[in-house]
Protein backbone atom coordinates (compact mmCIF):
# COMPACT_ATOMS: atom_id res chain seq x y z
CA UNK A 1 0.00 0.00 0.00
CA UNK A 2 2.65 2.55 1.04
CA UNK A 3 4.38 1.68 -2.46
CA UNK A 4 1.54 2.10 -4.32
CA UNK A 5 0.73 5.59 -2.21
CA UNK A 6 4.79 6.35 -3.10
CA UNK A 7 4.49 5.91 -7.17
CA UNK A 8 1.84 9.04 -6.68
CA UNK A 9 4.36 11.02 -4.58
CA UNK A 10 2.80 10.78 -1.29
CA UNK A 11 4.92 10.22 1.70
CA UNK A 12 3.70 8.86 5.30
CA UNK A 13 4.95 9.66 8.30
CA UNK A 14 3.67 7.05 11.07
CA UNK A 15 4.28 6.78 14.86
CA UNK A 16 5.28 3.60 16.77
CA UNK A 17 3.25 1.72 19.32
CA UNK A 18 3.21 3.53 22.72
CA UNK A 19 4.95 0.33 24.63
CA UNK A 20 8.49 0.37 25.97
CA UNK A 21 9.87 -2.85 23.21
CA UNK A 22 11.75 -3.35 20.48
CA UNK A 23 9.70 -3.61 17.59
CA UNK A 24 12.24 -5.73 15.82
CA UNK A 25 11.60 -8.19 17.71
CA UNK A 26 8.12 -8.09 18.69
CA UNK A 27 6.31 -6.62 15.40
CA UNK A 28 3.99 -3.38 14.82
CA UNK A 29 1.85 -2.42 12.18
CA UNK A 30 2.55 -0.20 10.25
CA UNK A 31 6.43 1.00 11.46
CA UNK A 32 7.67 -2.40 10.70
CA UNK A 33 6.45 -1.87 7.47
CA UNK A 34 9.60 -1.89 4.67
CA UNK A 35 8.20 0.58 1.99
CA UNK A 36 10.95 3.72 1.28
CA UNK A 37 7.70 5.66 1.32
CA UNK A 38 6.97 5.27 5.00
CA UNK A 39 9.22 7.31 7.44
CA UNK A 40 8.87 6.41 10.89
CA UNK A 41 9.42 7.95 14.34
CA UNK A 42 9.41 7.48 18.02
CA UNK A 43 8.25 9.74 20.83
CA UNK A 44 11.01 11.94 22.64
CA UNK A 45 10.61 14.31 25.31
CA UNK A 46 11.62 17.83 25.68
CA UNK A 47 15.23 16.74 27.11
CA UNK A 48 15.52 14.25 24.11
CA UNK A 49 14.95 11.54 25.60
CA UNK A 50 13.50 8.19 25.07
CA UNK A 51 9.88 8.66 26.21
CA UNK A 52 9.59 5.93 28.82
CA UNK A 53 6.14 4.69 26.97
CA UNK A 54 7.81 4.21 23.64
CA UNK A 55 8.50 1.50 21.37
CA UNK A 56 11.70 2.07 19.45
CA UNK A 57 14.09 -0.21 16.80
CA UNK A 58 17.54 0.48 15.45
CA UNK A 59 15.72 -0.69 12.09
CA UNK A 60 12.43 0.03 11.68
CA UNK A 61 12.58 3.15 13.29
CA UNK A 62 13.41 5.92 11.44
CA UNK A 63 14.06 9.05 13.68
CA UNK A 64 13.08 10.48 17.12
CA UNK A 65 10.68 13.26 17.10
CA UNK A 66 9.33 15.83 20.07
CA UNK A 67 5.96 14.37 21.23
CA UNK A 68 6.05 13.88 25.24
CA UNK A 69 3.87 17.24 26.36
CA UNK A 70 3.18 18.78 22.98
CA UNK A 71 0.48 21.79 23.56
CA UNK A 72 -2.41 21.86 20.66
CA UNK A 73 -5.60 22.36 19.91
CA UNK A 74 -8.15 20.20 21.85
CA UNK A 75 -11.96 19.81 21.54
CA UNK A 76 -14.39 21.98 23.17
CA UNK A 77 -12.28 25.22 21.91
CA UNK A 78 -9.85 24.51 24.26
CA UNK A 79 -5.49 24.16 24.15
CA UNK A 80 -3.80 21.86 26.39
CA UNK A 81 -0.78 19.24 26.16
CA UNK A 82 -1.33 15.83 24.01
CA UNK A 83 1.39 13.32 24.42
CA UNK A 84 2.41 9.79 22.90
CA UNK A 85 3.53 8.66 19.45
CA UNK A 86 -0.10 10.23 18.21
CA UNK A 87 1.85 13.15 19.26
CA UNK A 88 5.12 12.43 17.59
CA UNK A 89 3.70 11.41 14.33
CA UNK A 90 2.31 14.82 13.59
CA UNK A 91 5.36 16.85 14.00
CA UNK A 92 7.24 14.17 11.27
CA UNK A 93 4.07 14.23 8.90
CA UNK A 94 3.96 18.28 9.39
CA UNK A 95 7.91 18.35 8.79
CA UNK A 96 7.02 16.39 5.36
CA UNK A 97 4.12 19.18 4.93
CA UNK A 98 6.20 21.81 5.13
CA UNK A 99 9.27 20.68 3.36
CA UNK A 100 7.00 20.34 0.09
CA UNK A 101 5.37 23.96 0.74
CA UNK A 102 9.26 25.36 0.23
CA UNK A 103 8.97 28.25 -2.48
CA UNK A 104 11.04 26.26 -4.34
CA UNK A 105 10.45 25.89 -8.26
CA UNK A 106 12.46 22.98 -9.23
CA UNK A 107 11.02 20.70 -6.45
CA UNK A 108 7.20 21.74 -7.14
CA UNK A 109 7.72 20.92 -10.92
CA UNK A 110 9.49 17.43 -10.05
CA UNK A 111 6.69 16.71 -7.69
CA UNK A 112 4.06 17.13 -10.20
CA UNK A 113 6.14 15.06 -13.18
CA UNK A 114 8.59 12.78 -10.89
CA UNK A 115 6.59 12.40 -7.83
CA UNK A 116 7.88 9.43 -6.39
CA UNK A 117 11.46 10.61 -7.20
CA UNK A 118 10.60 13.90 -5.14
CA UNK A 119 9.14 11.62 -2.21
CA UNK A 120 12.50 9.83 -2.09
CA UNK A 121 14.29 13.08 -1.89
CA UNK A 122 11.91 15.03 0.82
CA UNK A 123 12.64 11.47 2.60
CA UNK A 124 16.42 11.90 2.38
CA UNK A 125 16.23 15.30 3.43
CA UNK A 126 14.90 14.01 7.05
CA UNK A 127 16.63 11.45 7.66
CA UNK A 128 20.18 13.15 6.68
CA UNK A 129 18.95 16.48 8.55
CA UNK A 130 18.76 14.85 11.96
CA UNK A 131 20.24 15.99 15.25
CA UNK A 132 22.58 12.76 16.29
CA UNK A 133 21.46 11.91 19.86
CA UNK A 134 23.74 9.55 21.86
CA UNK A 135 20.82 7.87 23.32
CA UNK A 136 18.78 7.26 20.37
CA UNK A 137 21.77 5.72 18.08
CA UNK A 138 20.72 2.02 19.07
CA UNK A 139 17.45 2.75 19.19
CA UNK A 140 16.77 4.83 15.87
CA UNK A 141 18.08 3.52 12.03
CA UNK A 142 19.93 7.16 11.92
CA UNK A 143 20.19 7.46 15.63
CA UNK A 144 19.01 11.19 15.37
CA UNK A 145 15.96 13.63 16.26
CA UNK A 146 13.93 15.33 13.82
CA UNK A 147 15.29 18.77 12.91
CA UNK A 148 13.27 20.69 10.29
CA UNK A 149 15.99 23.43 9.81
CA UNK A 150 18.19 20.61 9.42
CA UNK A 151 16.39 19.18 6.51
CA UNK A 152 15.37 22.53 4.84
CA UNK A 153 19.13 23.21 4.53
CA UNK A 154 19.95 19.91 3.04
CA UNK A 155 17.41 20.43 0.21
CA UNK A 156 19.44 24.31 -0.59
CA UNK A 157 21.25 22.59 -3.59
CA UNK A 158 17.93 20.54 -5.07
CA UNK A 159 16.18 23.62 -4.72
CA UNK A 160 19.08 25.47 -6.70
CA UNK A 161 19.16 28.57 -4.55
CA UNK A 162 21.53 31.05 -5.81
CA UNK A 163 24.21 32.35 -4.24
CA UNK A 164 27.42 34.68 -5.60
CA UNK A 165 29.19 37.67 -5.39
CA UNK A 166 27.81 40.39 -2.56
CA UNK A 167 25.51 42.73 -5.12
CA UNK A 168 22.46 45.13 -5.27
CA UNK A 169 20.52 43.90 -8.25
CA UNK A 170 17.79 46.16 -8.39
CA UNK A 171 16.42 49.31 -5.76
CA UNK A 172 12.57 50.35 -6.70
CA UNK A 173 10.92 52.77 -7.47
CA UNK A 174 13.16 55.23 -7.44
CA UNK A 175 12.87 58.29 -6.65
CA UNK A 176 10.29 57.24 -4.11
CA UNK A 177 8.26 58.61 -1.77
CA UNK A 178 6.74 55.85 0.30
CA UNK A 179 8.91 52.43 0.52
CA UNK A 180 11.98 51.28 -1.29
CA UNK A 181 12.55 48.06 -2.36
CA UNK A 182 16.19 46.15 -2.92
CA UNK A 183 16.62 43.43 -4.67
CA UNK A 184 20.21 41.88 -3.73
CA UNK A 185 22.48 38.46 -3.82
CA UNK A 186 25.03 37.29 -1.73
CA UNK A 187 27.57 34.52 -1.11
CA UNK A 188 26.23 32.99 2.27
CA UNK A 189 23.46 33.14 4.46
CA UNK A 190 24.71 34.78 6.68
CA UNK A 191 24.08 38.42 8.75
CA UNK A 192 24.77 41.77 6.22
CA UNK A 193 24.58 45.25 7.38
CA UNK A 194 22.50 47.48 5.79
CA UNK A 195 23.18 51.06 5.74
CA UNK A 196 21.68 54.29 4.57
CA UNK A 197 23.50 57.78 4.64
CA UNK A 198 21.97 60.96 3.64
CA UNK A 199 23.81 63.27 1.07
CA UNK A 200 25.63 64.86 4.35
CA UNK A 201 26.93 61.86 5.10
CA UNK A 202 24.37 61.62 8.06
CA UNK A 203 23.42 57.73 8.95
CA UNK A 204 19.51 57.75 8.84
CA UNK A 205 19.35 54.00 8.86
CA UNK A 206 20.70 51.17 9.98
CA UNK A 207 20.01 47.21 10.35
CA UNK A 208 20.99 43.76 9.79
CA UNK A 209 19.85 41.56 7.15
CA UNK A 210 19.82 37.59 6.69
CA UNK A 211 19.33 36.59 3.36
CA UNK A 212 16.74 33.47 2.81
CA UNK A 213 17.57 30.18 1.89
CA UNK A 214 13.98 29.40 0.12
CA UNK A 215 12.86 32.75 -1.45
CA UNK A 216 13.62 35.52 -3.28
CA UNK A 217 16.33 38.14 -1.89
CA UNK A 218 14.49 40.72 -1.65
CA UNK A 219 14.42 43.45 1.37
CA UNK A 220 12.03 46.93 1.62
CA UNK A 221 12.21 49.65 3.81
CA UNK A 222 9.84 52.38 4.65
CA UNK A 223 10.71 55.76 3.90
CA UNK A 224 7.98 57.74 4.07
CA UNK A 225 8.78 59.81 6.98
CA UNK A 226 12.16 60.83 5.69
CA UNK A 227 13.19 64.34 4.18
CA UNK A 228 13.13 64.81 0.68
CA UNK A 229 16.48 64.45 -1.07
CA UNK A 230 19.48 62.04 -2.06
CA UNK A 231 20.62 58.96 -0.16
CA UNK A 232 22.86 55.99 0.02
CA UNK A 233 22.41 52.78 0.81
CA UNK A 234 25.22 50.27 1.30
CA UNK A 235 25.09 46.56 1.72
CA UNK A 236 27.88 44.63 3.34
CA UNK A 237 29.75 42.33 5.44
CA UNK A 238 33.14 42.94 6.85
CA UNK A 239 35.26 44.48 4.05
CA UNK A 240 32.65 44.00 0.86
CA UNK A 241 30.13 46.17 0.20
CA UNK A 242 27.98 47.28 -2.20
CA UNK A 243 26.33 50.73 -2.58
CA UNK A 244 23.47 52.26 -4.55
CA UNK A 245 21.72 55.86 -4.48
CA UNK A 246 18.08 56.80 -4.64
CA UNK A 247 16.14 59.87 -4.15
CA UNK A 248 13.20 60.77 -1.74
CA UNK A 249 10.93 63.09 -2.91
Amino acid sequence: MYDLLGEVGILTGAGTANRSWNVDDVGDMPTTCTSDFLLTCLNTTAADQIYSGSAFGAVSIDVGAPGEGSYTTKVGNRYGSFSDNSAAAPHLTGAIALLYSLPCEALTVNALTQPAQTALSIRQAILDGVDILDNLKSKTATGGRLNVFRSMETLQNYCEVSTGDLALIKLYPNPTYEEITIEYEAPNFDDYELRVYNALGQLVHRNNITPPRFSEKVHSIDVHNWSPGMYFLTLGQGNDRVQIKFIVH
